[in-house]
């Protein structure tokens, strides 16, 4: 508990006049250097001190980079002028100004770059012009500003500067007892600032009487979670035993969810009032204007090297769009504009217009070198073993482009991880993305707060080693798609005589086999499927040939049952055409016979087509003057392998043996027209539209 200390009742620290003769009564011109001096009674204390001395010890345990007006601070982040004056009255007049009916905590919280540090920095200066502020501390973990333990001597000192009575009464106590300033920070909150603050209350001071503003900016960025949070039990705490003590604590974070549930947790509720920072309307109104205004600014500051057009309507348009409601891109955008060593801004300004269109060059500059550094920061903090999994899930996010995004759940399934593995692998990003509660898990997906975290990604020169590449996402999530396929081709078989039914049984097929199935696994099912369809083919072309490949997606290949294939599969008839076009050529699509198997396969559409005086040629065989002819190619290995054919003109075939005009012997047909090669599948293949991507 924080305020159980004995004989803190009745104590008079700082006692009237008459109350003791104090030291040396009688004496005459006293002199004494750097002394302290103790005088106790049964009820009364008095410690007298020379120089500070209590005080000069505790400002050696602060962090004195973290005030409101530190110089290694400046020049601070401050909202600009005519924005964020939303929250400013909401500070100022509901908060502050209202006491009664306000809570004593105010969580401010809001994704990377949306300007709380700016926001923290204007009310604390706005709280000093008016004497109510009693502390401020401004974590920076790239700054070495996040020591847990230096917050509350931080605090303190911080107090005793802004308030005279209690600063006289605190260098007394830590006089008399520095031992204080070793023990745990709950102790040292019950004993420099509950215990005294209390006391001076309780003797009528009038600085003790009246709000009094603590505010720490960035608690996300003090080291350890744990302490994060039990930072802000112990606040809880304080505000909730000792409700009359004037403190107002303004706490301002990223909405990371280990905060989220320490404010909201049910067995010991915080009383706090939250308010979130997001990029909507009116904070892009108040982007265009603080851009607007720093175009001006640097117009004037550069008079000489830009005419009064500058910028002109398109290029201001374009910047505005880029930036897109970010204050930290925009702040990033202007000073790398603004640079004084350049003083050139029109042609800074074409330059960052010309890295946006076209940010893959590594020649030029990067413009967006201090964005970067906040997302290489929040990134960094995902532990080395939970790197490989995120990047999945980025892969997936922003590695491809969809034109609808899956859910948080067929993400989840797809990638073949569960539900707390996904949220556990995402808890370090919420500053950066918005993440679905686990009820709208189903049919709600990952989405970045501001577009600019996904053109880090994309962006090897600006993300580094945490680059996010398309080519690898495509396989990667290729080879996903493959293993699913196989999946449901292998359980379908079992379900259905005819095996292309098996897009049929989603549920039936995959359920088994889902890592998040939910309360409607067989809706999960379907999610996914519709998913994976779309992507497997188009994920496995890419500039690299199948000799760089992994092993793993060179096996799902070869062992996958490309007989069963939906031919109208528009993505699998251009994975084909890809296959063709690699060189060396591939092993799994060749257009001559290469062991006893094909050769069966191929005198078997010989055979048939022969007597219809119709020529059977290698796909890859140039040849005029005949008027029917019938292209094939074998594509898999060993037993998988299946004979595909077409015709020159891409008409439909002579021979349907479906509804649906596609041609198709089965191995049971094949057995019953004396052919006997198992797990083996002859197709022809009539889309006019294959016909065009082969030739």
């Amino acid at each position: 508990m924080l305020l159980d200390y004995p004989g803190s009742k009745g104590t008079d620290i700082i006692p009237a006049s008459g109350q003791t003769a104090g030291f040396f009564p009688n004496a005459s011109n006293p002199a004494f250097t750097n002394s302290t001096m103790v005088d106790y009674h049964p009820n009364i204390y008095q410690v007298v001190t020379n120089g500070n001395a209590g005080l000069n010890l505790l400002r050696t345990y602060i962090c004195k980079d973290a005030d409101v007006n530190a110089s290694a601070r400046y020049p601070p982040p401050r909202c600009h002028p005519g924005t964020r004056e939303k929250i400013g009255r909401n500070l100022r007049d509901e908060w502050l100004g209202d006491p009664i009916h306000s809570s004593k905590i105010m969580w401010l919280s809001g994704p990377a770059g949306t300007g709380k540090s700016a926001v923290a920095q204007t009310f604390a200066e706005y709280c000093e012009e008016n004497g109510c502020l009693g502390s401020s501390y401004f974590f920076s973990r790239p700054n070495h500003r996040d020591k847990f333990e230096t917050v509350i001597p931080t605090i303190a000192y911080h107090l005793a500067s802004a308030f005279p009575e209690y600063g006289i009464l605190l260098d007394r106590l830590i006089a008399y007892d520095p031992t204080i300033l070793d023990k745990t920070p709950r102790a040292q909150l019950r004993k420099l600032i509950i215990e005294p603050f209390s006391l001076l209350q309780a003797q009528g001071h009038p600085f003790a009487q009246r709000s009094v503003v603590i505010l720490l900016d960035g608690l996300d960025e003090c080291h350890g979670l744990e302490l994060q949070c039990e930072l802000i039990e112990m606040i809880g705490e304080l505000v909730r035993l000792k409700k009359d003590l004037p403190f107002r604590w303004l706490i301002c974070s990223r909405p990371e969810p280990h905060l989220e549930y320490i404010f909201s947790r049910s067995d010991s509720a915080i009383d706090c009032q939250k308010h979130r920072l997001l990029i909507d309307a009116d904070t892009k109104v108040d982007v265009s204007k603080f851009l607007c205004d720093g175009f001006d600014a640097i117009r004037t500051r550069f008079w000489g090297n830009s005419s009064p057009e500058w910028p002109s309507p398109e290029q201001l348009t374009r910047v505005i769009e880029i930036v897109d409601g970010l204050f930290a891109l925009g702040d990033t955008v202007l000073k790398y504009i603004g640079k004084h060593q350049y003083a050139n801004p029109a042609q800074r300004l074409v330059d960052f217009l010309a890295y946006m269109q076209h940010a893959d060059c590594v020649a030029m500059d990067n413009p967006l070198e201090t964005l970067d550094l906040l997302y290489s920061q929040i990134l960094r903090d995902i532990p080395e073993d939970i790197w490989p999994t995120t990047k999945q899930i980025l892969q997936l996010e922003f590695g491809l482009h969809h034109s609808e995004r899956p859910s948080a759940q067929t993400t989840a399934n797809f990638l073949r991880i569960d539900q707390t593995t996904y949220f556990a692998t995402l808890r370090m990003l919420h500053s950066v993305l918005e993440i679905p509660s686990p009820v709208d898990a189903a049919s709600t997906g990952l989405q970045a707060f501001h577009a600019s975290f996904g053109d880090y990604l994309a962006n090897s020169n600006r993300s580094g080693k945490y680059h996010i590449g398309e080519s690898e996402a495509r396989l990667d999530n290729g080879e996903l798609g493959l293993f699913w396929h196989s999946v449901m081709l292998s359980d379908a078989t079992a379900v259905s005589d005819d095996p292309l039914d098996y897009k049929d049984y989603p549920s039936l097929t995959l359920v088994p086999y889902l890592k998040w199935p939910s309360g409607q696994p067989d809706k999960a099912a379907r999610y996914l499927h519709g998913f994976w369809d779309q992507w497997t083919w188009w994920g496995l072309i890419g500039k690299a040939g199948l000799d760089k490949v992994s092993s793993t997606l060179l096996s799902l290949l070869e062992d996958f049952p490309f007989s069963y294939m939906d031919l109208d599969d528009y993505g699998f008839l251009i994975f084909i055409s890809w296959l063709f076009q690699q060189s060396p050529p591939s092993y799994l699509l060749r257009t001559e016979a290469s062991n006893d198997l094909d050769e069966v396969l191929l005198e078997s559409i010989v055979s048939r087509f022969s007597a219809q005086g119709v020529s059977v040629v290698p796909m890859s065989f140039q040849i005029t003057g005949i008027e029917v002819v019938r292209r094939y190619f074998f594509l898999g290995k060993g037993v998988r392998t299946c004979l595909f054919w077409t015709d020159a003109d891409g008409v439909d075939l002579l021979i349907s043996s479906d509804c649906t005009g596609r041609s198709r012997l089965s191995c049971k047909a094949l057995a019953q027209s004396q052919f006997s090669i198992s797990d083996c599948v002859l197709h022809a293949v009539e889309d006019p539209l294959f016909n065009s991507i082969i030739d």
